[in-house]
């Protein structure tokens, strides 16, 4: 299976490639009032508003630095639909990775984040996939669009 590699930290994380729809550059976002710090913006792609996610303040809780390998990847749950952006730093490769040839781990850490799973891959490096189902599940006091009540800033 392709998945795309990111980091977060020295992290290595990747998330299938069949639920990616695009990775665009991390460009200027609409800001907006969330009780969530890792709702960083609206994305306007394509007509529609799309929620931002910084997968370093999510996973981390530290932002992602605005650098010129940080992109926003755009991710849908093809079960409803939805589509969130996450912000990334170095997304920069495709790996192929078997999965039935990885080594599932335990880490305690991954209780409080129940969408990651620890795997070795191949050369014995450690990486965390991105469940994108559970990961939208844990987001989905997000809403899919945004109405006026929500205090809109320049």
């Amino acid at each position: 299976m392709s998945f795309l590699l990111f980091k977060i930290g020295f992290k290595s994380y990747v998330v299938n490639c069949i639920e990616v729809i695009r990775i665009i550059p991390a460009v200027p976002l609409q800001t907006l009032s969330h009780p969530k710090n890792y709702l960083v913006g609206l994305l306007f792609w394509e007509h529609d508003q799309i929620p931002v996610v910084d997968l370093g303040l999510l996973i981390e809780n530290k932002p992602t630095p605005p650098a010129y390998h940080s992109r926003i990847i755009l991710l849908t749950d093809h079960k409803t639909k939805k589509v969130i952006g996450f912000l990334a730093e170095k997304v920069t490769d495709i790996l192929d990775i078997s999965l039935k040839d990885t080594q599932k781990l335990v880490d305690s850490h991954l209780d409080l984040q129940p969408y990651l799973e620890v795997a070795l891959n191949e050369d014995n490096t450690l990486i965390y996939l991105l469940n994108t189902p559970k990961l939208f599940e844990f987001l989905a006091d997000i809403p899919v669009s945004f109405s006026a009540s929500i205090n809109l800033t320049h």
